[in-house]
């Protein structure tokens, strides 16, 4: 589909029709879980924020109605087409090309002809499984062609895979409107580096080999239950059969299985800090050098973003460090032989 050439005459086509302006994409369900409503406000945001954006941007969202979740369908779309309505109002209707679909999903060519003719691709789930229209715009975006820049939502499961995508909570608007302006400025190299983080693994990734590794993990969580049943029974009791069906587990101990992947875990997790160890070779170390984490260890923890208005995680006045790890960090400090980072 991608070598049709129905794809570049589409692409030319849309990239003709916003006068050049540079294209956001975007394909969401019109469901609240979507976060669609909140995509909008980011954008208008930005418009509005960055000035410079406006008459050389726009938004190109596909908004489909699957007509699964009536309630649900009815109250987000009254809700995205006022947002719709405003931004059109405040920055001119070419500042957003919204278009409703009926139907769970786009035709392939269309998906292809506007990755094809946009430069970021964002979503921003609230909550949300495996969406693979994110995989499918890096891989539309492989060499020869220029790289794009995806912009996902961290309570979406993509974002644990694509590393070379920029992560945002949908919720905090203000920097989700900063992250789009970071996709718009990024430089070619960025781009690239950030694309050849995610492209081998995707192209890798068929649909086939999704099926045979879910097969294949299914296989091996039924063999286990059996196992241990069997192990739960005596010796006595156990067939030729269940004998087999030991000695295939047995087999099946290797990096590929969940068991053998547990195993693996265990040997690496970490072992107890030996404390008498560590006094033995502070007393006897010369020179020191103490590295201290600041948010969890010398605060109590606390969520990141919270505090990224004030640049400093965990300084919210209320949580400071108790008066022993002061006591103890001055300490530290005064000791010639130490150099202490927080």
């Amino acid at each position: 589909a991608m070598t049709s050439p129905t794809v570049p005459a589409g692409c030319q086509k849309l990239k003709e029709k916003h006068g050049g302006r540079i294209i956001i994409a975007g394909v969401d369900i019109a469901q609240g879980l979507s976060g669609l409503s909140l995509k909008l406000l980011a954008y208008e945001r930005l418009l509005a924020d960055y000035p410079n954006w406006q008459g050389k941007v726009v938004l190109v969202q596909k908004c489909l109605i699957p007509g699964s979740r009536v309630a649900d369908e009815a109250d987000t779309l009254s809700h995205v087409r006022y947002l719709v309505g405003r931004i059109q109002q405040g920055f001119g209707t070419q500042a957003i090309d919204y278009v409703e679909v009926m139907g769970n999903s786009l035709p392939i060519m269309e998906r292809l002809i506007l990755w094809s003719a946009s430069d970021v691709f964002m979503s921003t789930p609230i909550r949300e499984g495996l969406n693979l229209l994110p995989l499918e715009y890096v891989f539309s975006r492989k060499a020869p062609a220029t790289p794009g820049v995806t912009i996902t939502s961290e309570f979406s499961t993509v974002c644990s895979i694509l590393n070379g995508a920029l992560r945002v909570n949908p919720f905090d608007i203000q920097l989700t409107s900063t992250s789009i302006d970071t996709a718009l400025t990024m430089d070619m190299q960025e781009r690239i580096g950030r694309r050849d983080r995610d492209i081998a693994f995707v192209s890798a990734s068929s649909s086939g080999s999704w099926t045979r590794n879910v097969l294949r993990d299914l296989k091996d969580v039924t063999l286990a239950a059996h196992v241990q049943q069997i192990q739960d029974g005596s010796e006595q009791t156990q067939t030729a059969n269940d004998k087999d069906i030991l000695r295939a587990s047995q087999k099946l101990e290797g990096i590929n299985s969940p068991s053998g992947g547990l195993s693996i875990e265990r040997q690496m997790a970490s072992t107890p800090l030996d404390v008498n160890a560590v006094d033995r070779a502070y007393r006897t170390a010369r020179r020191r050098v103490i590295f201290l984490d600041f948010n969890g260890t010398i605060v109590m923890k606390e969520a990141t973003g919270k505090y990224l208005k004030r640049e400093i995680p965990g300084a919210s006045g209320s949580n400071r460090p108790p008066r022993e790890t002061m006591e103890a960090i001055t300490a530290l400090c005064a000791d010639p032989r130490n150099i202490v980072y927080v």
